[in-house]
């Protein structure tokens, strides 16, 4: 049995605050709170993950803690607010480079020679001291002008919704696709990612996986969040709606709760209402270097807002200054908010509590906790953190498009997940078989990674065994390769579109510095309350050691499932594309490519077979249609062997077996002395190829009818004339009415023709 690196259910004890659940709060005047404790904790709870106790059934469990403090501020209207971040130990999961490089470096670096990597990004500039704005008056003018009010989560534990969707709302205005009128639902966001949603493309058995909870819909929204979770649950295409589909539940009392404490949302409701698609989650920490600052604060200048978690409490909140410091060590995030600005001189002395901040500098924060009459500057609203806050837990950078660019989403990681890695392991790769009803064109590879890595991305088509990663056809011109500065979830473009066939199978296969992609794993948490299930079967996932590939179901311990690799995919009519090879000389020829049959033949419509790709690999097995001749492939055309065009007589000889009648043929290749192969050790090769049914369509058929019946039929196709037997067909109707013929034996298909 392998073992996963990472924080496992099996293997490692750690100490997290309890803090992670919701904690109840009441908001009050700004003024009432130096000396309060806003949503304390007045114990922690130690969470072992470990078979004795903090996990169950190989779940990473997250408990609740023992006791909580609602604690009232003194607001006149007693408005109940909520945290609701899950505190992830964020520095021992990911792994965040420290090279200085600009946010838009990252950007470009993410696909090589990739034009449009920087749509509506500039290069770095010099970053201000003081953004946006120079003074308080023009910060608040700029922000208040520009994007909408903060938004109240009130009674429920859905910051971390509130924030994802103000990055959301926040970067759309910024690079000009809307104004401060956007309102985007955070109830769609925290109410769907809880529920099995299913996989539709791939489909739950098949994935094995679901999410599943014990509790109302009421609990549910308690139940706080993440802003990886949120990003692993936008990567399937759920995406957002806009507030007035589905508005936020501001209450616990809501009418809309039934008497069980249930919405009774009708998610598929909305599956043609999305407005909004996560296209990557970049994922930084503003406290592990000055780079990683200014890479934030360059998201913020570009993205309008990052978000980010810290320990909300009310008794490090200095409302004089309107500060906010965590002067205490240990005290782990609870809560979820959006930076949105910042301030290099933001005095120390301005935050209260025992211990300064050694250095000036702080981050305008917006929260989640404001009504229509909080002011702009307030705990509720727009805050001030210090750089320098221990509690303040990484960045979430959103990049977000209008719809996605695929019909089908293949993957076969839960909707959200637990993660984990393949400690040493560089190659890794997902299987998946083309579902729907047409051929599909593959554009866009989905990877989630715990580190940063450098990678390689290669698509196999027309797999000879879905048990094999490799056993296909290597497109080369669609391998894609970039780096991924910071861990995240993100949408790579292929270099190159790849065709792929219906029902058909096929592989992308990932090369990536070691132990970089994430692998799913099941927890509970909220008391079990919430429960995330990760699977495997057979032929999904597989990686790389010694030289040979192994499924991962043979290294998966309990609770583990697949690797985090998804594919996208559009549908197409088309069945043909151009695939590059070369002559001896190193001259690039074009082949035209058959996806469906998997023959290739050149740009005049000879014929060719393909023995081997250039990587050595032989091809999968050719099918060539009935003509009711000897179908003679490379006979006076060329032979692909490893990736070189050879040239009939010059080069080879050929011969055939069985090579007319519908079934397994065989072909045998005689290189002569002066061609390469036989220099270099190859007198010959045997391949074989398959002859199948022709498939007839109405065009293809001329009739010749007496008497009201069809006398002899001729099938045109590959500038062959076939005359079917009578006993190849069976009609019904009339030369009036129009025939429908049904051809079988060596043909198929049904066909009207008058």
């Amino acid at each position: 049995m392998r073992r996963f690196r990472g924080i496992s259910g099996k293997f490692i004890a750690i100490l997290m605050s309890a803090s992670m659940m919701t904690c109840p709060v009441f908001a009050g005047e700004a003024d009432a709170l130096e000396d309060i404790e806003v949503g304390s904790i007045t114990q922690e709870t130690d969470v072992f993950l470990s078979d004795e106790k903090g996990t169950e059934n190989g779940r990473v469990r997250y408990n609740e803690p023992s006791d909580i403090s609602d604690v009232n501020t003194g607001q006149s209207d007693s408005l109940e607010h909520t945290t609701g971040h899950i505190s992830l130990p964020w520095k021992d999961i990911f792994q965040i480079d420290d090279t200085d490089l600009s946010f838009s470096a990252i950007k470009n670096a993410k696909v090589e020679d990739d034009e449009n990597s920087l749509s509506g990004y500039t290069p770095r500039t010099e970053i201000p001291a003081r953004y946006p704005g120079d003074n308080d008056t023009e910060t608040k003018k700029i922000i208040s002008g520009k994007y909408p009010k903060c938004r109240d989560q009130d009674e429920f534990g859905t910051c971390w919704a509130h924030s994802a969707v103000c990055s959301s709302e926040f970067y759309e205005i910024t690079h000009g696709n809307a104004d401060k009128s956007i309102d985007l639902s955070e109830l769609y966001l925290a109410y769907g990612m809880f529920k099995n949603l299913e996989n539709p493309v791939v489909g739950d058995d098949d994935a094995v996986s679901r999410v599943s909870s014990t509790v109302s819909d009421n609990g549910l929204l308690q139940n706080g969040g993440d802003g990886l979770f949120t990003g692993q649950f936008l990567s399937k295409g759920y995406g957002f709606i806009n507030e007035d589909e589905l508005p936020y539940t501001y209450k616990k009392d809501d009418k809309r709760f039934d008497e069980n404490g249930n919405l009774n949302i009708d998610l598929d409701a909305f599956k043609d209402k999305k407005v909004l698609q996560l296209k990557d989650l970049l994922l930084t920490d503003v406290t592990k270097d000055e780079n990683n600052r200014s890479i934030t604060k360059e998201a913020v200048m570009q993205n309008g807002a990052v978000g980010i978690a810290f320990h909300a409490d009310g008794k490090y909140y200095n409302s004089t200054t309107n500060a906010y410091y965590v002067y205490d060590d240990n005290k782990n995030a609870n809560h979820e908010i959006a930076l949105v600005g910042w301030d290099d001189n933001f005095s120390k002395e301005n935050f209260g509590g025992t211990k300064k901040p050694e250095k000036n500098g702080a981050w305008l924060a917006r929260n989640s906790w404001a009504d229509e009459n909080t002011d702009f500057y307030n705990f509720w609203s727009y805050f001030w953190i210090s750089y320098e806050d221990p509690s303040l837990v990484g960045a979430f950078i959103y990049d977000v498009v209008k719809e996605n660019s695929y019909d089908y989403n293949y993957y076969y990681d839960t909707q959200f997940h637990w993660m984990r890695n393949f400690d040493g392991v560089k190659n890794q790769a997902n299987v998946f078989k083309v579902k729907g009803d047409s051929n599909q064109k593959l554009t866009e590879i989905g990877l989630e990674v715990l580190a940063s890595t450098k990678y390689e991305i290669k698509v196999y088509r027309n797999l000879n065994s879905n048990s094999d990663p490799v056993s296909g056809t290597l497109v080369e011109s669609a391998t894609t390769n970039g780096d991924l500065i910071l861990p995240g979830v993100y949408t790579i473009p292929l270099s190159s579109p790849v065709l792929l066939a219906n029902d058909s199978y096929f592989s992308i296969v990932v090369t990536t510095d070691a132990g970089a992609v994430v692998i799913e794993e099941s927890m509970t948490y909220g008391n079990s309350e919430v429960n995330v299930e990760c699977g495997i079967k057979k032929n999904q996932s597989f990686y790389a050691e010694n030289g040979s590939w192994h499924d991962l179901i043979e290294a998966s311990e309990n609770g583990t499932g697949n690797f985090c690799i998804s594919a996208h995919t559009v549908d197409t009519t088309e069945n043909e594309c151009e695939e590059k090879f070369k002559d001896p000389s190193g001259k690039e020829v074009t082949l035209i490519y058959d996806v469906n049959y998997g023959t290739y033949k050149t740009t005049d419509g000879k014929y060719v077979l393909v023995l081997s790709m250039a990587d050595g690999k032989d091809t999968p097995e050719p099918k060539f249609q009935f003509t009711g001749k000897k179908i003679c492939p490379s006979k006076k055309s060329y032979v692909v062997y490893k990736g070189v065009l050879y040239s009939y007589k010059t080069d080879y000889t050929i011969g055939y077996k069985k090579n007319k009648k519908k079934g397994d043929a065989e072909v045998n290749v005689k290189w002569k002395k002066k061609s390469a192969p036989y220099k270099g050790g190859t007198k010959k090769s045997t391949a074989k190829f398959e002859v199948v049914e022709r498939n007839v369509t109405a065009d293809m058929v001329n009739l010749t009818v007496k008497n009201g019946q069809i006398k002899k039929i001729i099938v045109k196709a590959d500038g062959v004339d076939m005359k079917p037997k009578k006993t190849d067909y069976s009609y019904t109707g009339s030369s009036s009415e129009g025939f429908t013929i049904t051809f079988k034996n060596n043909y198929k298909g049904v066909v009207v023709k008058k």
